[in-house]
């Protein structure tokens, strides 16, 4: 209870004397998560890190992109959450990396976790939301791929 109590008072005092200028805004409740304005920042940097083309978006297109992907990511991660029971326990890091690491055209994970740096992005935070994308991407090829008919003959034309 004391540790408890000490770190509630630290926390306190750092809050009482750091003041900044940045504003938390919620901009968005869904269920029991919230998306704030710092969010849709962080996940506009993120887009931008894998797109950017994105970079030449006016700031409010992109801004509008980041909020919509976000509200998609906290949808994906409960619909993948009820199928999935220890999704925490998932781990395409070795994959994810590789691809990355393909995807921007560098020789080494050294260099990724640089150039995320760079971009003030988190790399745990880049693979977490590569993982589930990919589990996204699985779920829906296996539930709709037997749906999809593809005309060979027609392709070749």
């Amino acid at each position: 209870m004391f540790i408890y109590r000490l770190v509630i008072k630290l926390i306190f005092v750092i809050f009482l004397f750091c003041t900044t200028n940045a504003e938390i805004i919620i901009k968005y409740k869904i269920n029991d998560e919230i998306i704030t304005n710092f969010d849709i920042e962080y996940e506009a940097n993120y887009l931008v890190f894998l797109r950017p083309d994105l970079r030449n978006l006016p700031k409010e297109d992109l801004l509008k992109i980041s909020e919509n992907s976000l509200i998609r990511e906290i949808i994906k991660k409960k619909e993948l959450a009820k199928i999935y029971k220890n999704i925490e326990n998932i781990n395409f890091e070795k994959q994810i990396v590789n691809k990355l690491i393909k995807f921007k055209n560098l020789d080494s994970a050294d260099q990724l976790k640089k150039i995320i740096k760079k971009n003030n992005l988190d790399y745990k935070d880049i693979l977490i939301k590569m993982k589930y994308e990919k589990l996204w991407n699985d779920l829906i090829i296996r539930k709709y791929s037997a749906l999809v008919k593809v005309d060979k003959q027609n392709l070749k034309k």
